[in-house]
């Protein structure tokens, strides 16, 4: 390991068709991700310089290269290393791509940036998230308060039973169920879940769910009884 740490000052603007993209690039990109890099762009600025070695061959952004061509863009910044070696620069290719892979997400913080945007009317899809992927953030979220209900619910000693008595669990085997309401519906399921939850031992977001159908269920089977 060098005692030093090498570091890049200068940028340099170059002429997109001067750069070599290189042939061996492991990451690939569909037209759907080049098209919203596009977009980015057009709406941050092209701010992530592209990474060059000494021929003029991008080691890290290709896909930025190929979305500054969807736009016509003719020049792009650059940055070249020429402080590593041949078999250093394959490896940075790899690891520019794959440690960025390996982060993960505060649902939390996640969750009310988006919210935060959303409420701004910011378009959402230039943040990378499509809309089914924001959804899941939101019910992602309401699970994790769930969860920490349910915890806080147990180190207290609370047990809260629902009406209908025991509840079976189905461990065996799950089925995806999805579900398409309105957000008003949909603010009303939440607040429902979060009822059934308290301080029930209840494990999953789907569990909640069940809770819930079984106690109408039971109401219902009461009143047909009589």
């Amino acid at each position: 390991m060098n005692s030093k740490i090498k570091i890049v000052e200068k940028i340099k603007v170059m002429e997109v068709g001067s750069l070599r993209m290189d042939a061996q690039n492991a990451r690939s990109h569909s037209e759907e991700q080049i098209q919203l890099l596009a977009e980015a762009i057009k709406e941050y600025g092209f701010n992530n310089p592209v990474v060059i070695d000494d021929k003029n061959e991008v080691k890290a952004g290709h896909g930025r290269i190929m979305a500054a061509k969807l736009l016509g863009m003719k020049k792009v910044p650059t940055v070249y290393i020429g402080h590593l070696t041949k078999e250093q620069l394959k490896g940075y290719a790899l690891m520019d791509n794959k440690i960025a892979l390996m982060s993960t997400w505060d649902v939390t913080n996640l969750r009310n940036t988006l919210k935060y945007l959303d409420n701004t009317e910011f378009d959402l899809k230039l943040t990378g998230f499509s809309e089914d992927e924001v959804m899941r953030i939101e019910d992602d979220f309401t699970e994790l308060q769930l969860s920490t209900e349910l915890d806080e619910s147990k180190e207290s000693g609370d047990n809260v039973q629902p009406a209908s008595g025991k509840v079976t669990k189905h461990e065996s085997s799950s089925v995806n169920i999805t579900l398409i309401m309105s957000p008003e519906q949909r603010e009303i399921v939440l607040k429902a879940i979060n009822i059934a939850g308290d301080g029930v031992e209840i494990t999953s977001y789907g569990e909640a769910v069940y809770i819930i159908c079984k106690e109408y269920l039971d109401i219902g089977g009461n009143n047909e009884e009589q």
